[in-house]
């Protein structure tokens, strides 16, 4: 059964591009599998999890960001 926060949670990272799920078999199967994990983890052990999936993505996102920054300024000067 999902919870409400789960499916806000996966419905933010589909909005924010960090999820993209081609069919809805797999987004079902997600859905499941972080509802059991919810189950599993206590309140604050869920939004630390939870947390962790956005600082870590925005963390990989900006270095890519400025991998992709590094990259432009090196062809420019050639």
């Amino acid at each position: 059964m999902e919870s409400k926060r789960v499916m806000m949670l996966v419905r933010i990272l589909e909005e924010k591009g960090y999820l993209k799920l081609n069919s809805k078999m797999k987004k079902d199967s997600l859905i499941s599998k972080l509802s059991e994990l919810e189950n599993k983890l206590s309140f604050e052990e869920f939004e630390r999890f939870e947390n962790l999936i956005f600082s870590t993505l925005e963390a990989i996102e900006d270095d890519y960001f400025e991998l992709g920054r590094l990259v432009g300024e090196i062809l420019e000067s050639e």
